[in-house]
């Protein structure tokens, strides 16, 4: 038997308290030697894919045109951002640009089907 008693599972670890102005080091402890100034990693800007992605959705659903081609436009500037790493969502751009592809080809398609059935026969 162990002479420990029970420990509160919602008690949480103690934190040391820094002084007011003390420099607060990275998570994990990770502290970069002294003169080594610490890296900062840039986030992107994932813009691009998140505006395919939407006007994709736009062109299945209210604006097929329109949507179509803006999600191929944004699409492919999203995708180069990724390629070039200046963005992170590379894999929603694509999704975007194939949405746009898809929803132009159906609108197209429709819009030949409505032609040829307006014809005289």
């Amino acid at each position: 038997m162990s002479d420990e008693s029970p420990k509160n599972p919602l008690e949480l670890p103690a934190v040391p308290m820094l002084p007011f102005g003390a420099p607060v080091p990275p998570p994990g402890g990770a502290v970069p030697p002294p003169g080594v100034p610490a890296t900062v990693v840039a986030t992107g800007d994932n813009s691009m894919g998140v505006l395919a992605l939407i006007a994709g959705i736009l062109g299945f659903t209210c604006m097929p045109f329109i949507g179509a081609v803006l999600a191929i436009i944004f699409g492919r500037i999203g995708i180069k951002k990724a390629e070039h790493g200046l963005a992170t969502n590379g894999g929603m751009a694509r999704v975007g640009f194939w949405l746009g592809v898809i929803s132009l080809s159906l609108t197209a398609l429709g819009f030949l089907i409505i032609i040829f059935r307006a014809l005289p026969a």
